[in-house]
């Protein structure tokens, strides 16, 4: 199923797209004809969605951490301290150069950190979004509800076994 940002939205695209589809069909049904106008804005909402949540794309781009660099800097400092330590005779210099290499340790995973935050950045971007699209439905429900209240009347005269 869907795992990356991109696939999601794909994903919420081709819901939108369908809804709008559905209330279009909606449209064909005869009885419904008092909900014409909610089933017209909501499918010209569902395909704005559709192409809102497209544009979400160029935001999804997750940032991909390169890590054949770490792993040459791993192997190159394991392999050229243990040359250095035991080349040197002196403990103070072989304490350095172990020191060194924790320095240089430290600055690879400091640089592992800021990939994770750049990461997380773009999530909380993504995020935000889909929290306004949720309010953005929230708001159809609202208008759905108003449109039905000042339908009443109408339903009541719908024919008679259908739910209302």
């Amino acid at each position: 199923m869907a795992t990356t940002p991109q696939q999601v939205i794909d994903l919420v695209v081709s819901f939108e797209r369908d809804l709008a589809s559905f209330y279009d069909d909606l449209l064909l049904e005869p009885h419904l004809k008092p909900l014409e106008n909610i089933c017209r804005f909501m499918a010209q909402h569902s395909l704005i969605h559709a192409e809102m949540i497209a544009n979400y794309r160029s935001d999804a781009n997750i940032p991909q951490l390169q890590v054949t660099p770490l792993t040459t800097l791993h192997n190159r400092l394991k392999t050229s301290l243990r040359k250095e330590i035991a080349a040197t005779g002196n403990i103070n210099e072989a304490a350095d150069r172990l020191s060194r290499a924790e320095e240089i340790i430290s600055m690879a995973y400091a640089r592992i950190a800021e990939h994770y935050e750049e990461v997380a950045d773009t999530y909380r971007k993504i995020s935000s979004k889909f929290k306004s699209l949720a309010d953005d439905e929230r708001q159809h429900q609202d208008y759905i509800r108003r449109e039905q209240a000042r339908l009443e009347p109408a339903l009541d005269d719908s024919p008679p076994g259908r739910d209302h």
